[in-house]
């Protein structure tokens, strides 16, 4: 898993992600050429927005928003694993 930043300030960024500690790998990228590209590739229209990729880097799920339960990742992804 990876998180991307689109926020517009680094310092800001680089201590919300000293206090919230996630595992994951976190990027940030600037409202620039990447970002344009992203959201066209994507359809980035909102925050948050999870994307979902198999191995061979093919698109295969996505959601917009925040679910309530911590576990909501997990439960979908292994719901697509089922299948």
């Amino acid at each position: 898993m990876s998180s991307i930043s689109i926020d517009q300030r680094e310092d800001q960024w680089k201590r919300a992600m000293q206090n919230e500690q996630m595992p994951w790998k976190q990027y940030l990228i600037p409202r620039d050429t990447s970002f344009a590209m992203l959201e066209r590739q994507y359809n980035l229209t909102a925050v948050p927005l999870w994307l979902l990729f198999d191995a061979q880097n093919r698109l295969i799920d996505q959601h917009l928003g925040m679910e309530m339960d911590e576990n909501a990742i997990d439960k979908r992804v292994a719901a697509l694993i089922e299948r």
